[in-house]
């Protein structure tokens, strides 16, 4: 099972050659069966470790790969891989997807 940690108001940032492919269209009224395919895509790519969700962009998706951080921005959501199980601490919450 892979979980995500879900910080509201910021998007992963890192630089431009770390996107994985190209921004997945996701709609302008951002639903949550149409986050968890770009969750679910993360988790099914080895190198992918986070995925940044911008709905004021027209409602799309990144993945990321490399070192994921942390930039506040409105309208956007970070959601950074983590290993199930591993108990370090954090301030988001907890978004489980299981296969």
């Amino acid at each position: 099972m892979v979980e995500y940690e879900e910080t509201a108001d910021h998007h992963c940032k890192g630089r431009a050659n770390q996107l994985i492919g190209a921004a997945m269209i996701i709609g302008k009224d951002t639903q949550a069966v149409d986050i968890e395919a770009c969750l679910t895509a993360c988790t099914n790519d080895d190198t992918c470790n986070g995925v940044s969700v911008a709905g004021v962009m027209g409602g799309k998706c990144f993945l990321r790969t490399g070192l994921v951080s942390k930039k506040s921005s409105a309208k956007r959501t970070c959601y950074e891989k983590k290993i199930a199980g591993n108990n370090s601490s954090f301030f988001g919450t907890l978004i489980s997807i299981k296969f």
